[in-house]
């Protein structure tokens, strides 16, 4: 099967030019990426945008406040943490974007996922080269809360 002259001429100029190639590539790869992060964060946002409207994020939001009290952070924010663990960083992203944070609750909550994000993928990962999976939920976890309690405490003194 021989390719359309179009497409040969644009391959042909791009095998002459690397520096076309490289910006093809990485427009072409760019968008891949787009798409895969959008395909989580738009239905991530739309659905806590519709817990917001229906006032289901109310209930949820009571239910986790005494505990996300002691990172300093309001209830809902609980959300962005348990979807950055079920789900990836781009889950949490989504609703830390969908809620109306003061620039304490994002930097506390940013810092919290960044140490305790991806459980089911990065443990998997991990235990393949034979860390115990039990072992990195305990200890990101924990890191995580203290480093909450921590920024929480820290940044009162301020």
């Amino acid at each position: 099967m021989e390719l359309p002259s179009a497409i040969k001429e644009k391959v042909n100029v791009a095998k002459a030019n690397p520096y076309l190639n490289a910006l093809i590539i990485g427009i072409s790869r760019s968008f891949s990426t787009i798409f895969k992060i959008a395909k989580i964060l738009i239905p991530v946002y739309f659905l806590i945008k519709v817990f917001q409207h229906t006032g289901t994020l109310l209930h949820i939001a009571a239910f986790f406040e005494p505990v996300m009290f002691i990172f300093g952070l309001k209830g809902e924010t609980a959300l962005a943490i348990i979807l950055a663990n079920a789900l990836n960083i781009y889950a949490g992203l989504a609703v830390i974007a969908s809620l109306e944070m003061t620039t304490k609750e994002i930097t506390i909550l940013a810092m919290m996922i960044l140490f305790s994000h991806s459980l089911p993928i990065e443990t998997t990962i991990l235990k393949n080269i034979g860390v115990s999976r039990i072992l990195q939920i305990i200890i990101r976890i924990s890191v995580s809360i203290i480093t909450g309690i921590v920024m929480n405490l820290v940044w009162g003194l301020f």
